[in-house]
Protein backbone atom coordinates (compact mmCIF):
# COMPACT_ATOMS: atom_id res chain seq x y z
CA UNK A 1 0.00 0.00 0.00
CA UNK A 2 1.31 3.43 -0.95
CA UNK A 3 1.52 5.50 2.42
CA UNK A 4 1.45 8.48 0.61
CA UNK A 5 -2.67 8.04 -0.07
CA UNK A 6 -3.19 7.26 3.68
CA UNK A 7 -4.65 9.28 5.64
CA UNK A 8 -4.21 9.43 9.46
CA UNK A 9 -6.64 11.07 12.17
CA UNK A 10 -5.80 11.33 15.45
CA UNK A 11 -6.67 8.13 17.76
CA UNK A 12 -5.65 6.37 14.80
CA UNK A 13 -3.72 3.15 15.87
CA UNK A 14 -0.14 3.14 13.73
CA UNK A 15 2.91 1.01 13.77
CA UNK A 16 5.75 3.38 13.84
CA UNK A 17 9.31 2.72 12.49
CA UNK A 18 12.07 3.46 15.10
CA UNK A 19 14.87 1.98 13.38
CA UNK A 20 15.72 0.84 9.63
CA UNK A 21 13.96 -2.39 10.31
CA UNK A 22 12.22 -2.11 13.22
CA UNK A 23 8.78 -0.70 14.95
CA UNK A 24 6.35 -0.63 17.08
CA UNK A 25 2.69 0.24 17.55
CA UNK A 26 1.24 3.73 18.81
CA UNK A 27 -1.87 6.10 19.10
CA UNK A 28 -1.54 9.14 16.97
CA UNK A 29 -2.47 11.83 19.88
CA UNK A 30 -1.00 15.05 17.93
CA UNK A 31 -0.77 16.56 13.99
CA UNK A 32 0.99 19.43 13.43
CA UNK A 33 0.40 19.80 8.98
CA UNK A 34 2.82 16.66 7.83
CA UNK A 35 4.47 15.62 11.93
CA UNK A 36 2.56 13.36 13.85
CA UNK A 37 2.51 13.07 18.05
CA UNK A 38 2.59 9.20 18.68
CA UNK A 39 2.00 7.81 21.73
CA UNK A 40 3.96 4.63 22.51
CA UNK A 41 3.92 1.81 25.55
CA UNK A 42 6.66 -0.27 26.27
CA UNK A 43 6.09 -2.67 29.11
CA UNK A 44 4.45 -0.13 31.61
CA UNK A 45 6.19 2.87 30.43
CA UNK A 46 4.54 6.04 27.80
CA UNK A 47 6.55 7.85 25.80
CA UNK A 48 6.05 10.02 23.16
CA UNK A 49 7.44 9.96 19.30
CA UNK A 50 7.61 12.60 16.92
CA UNK A 51 7.65 11.49 13.29
CA UNK A 52 7.05 12.06 9.70
CA UNK A 53 3.95 9.88 7.71
CA UNK A 54 7.06 8.02 6.23
CA UNK A 55 7.83 6.46 9.58
CA UNK A 56 4.01 5.42 9.92
CA UNK A 57 1.95 2.43 8.75
CA UNK A 58 -1.89 1.77 9.52
CA UNK A 59 -2.86 -0.91 11.93
CA UNK A 60 -5.02 -2.79 10.21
Amino acid sequence: MNDRCQSYGIGDYVFVQYDKDQECPGVIRKINNNSFRVEIRAEHDVDWVDCKRGQLRPMY
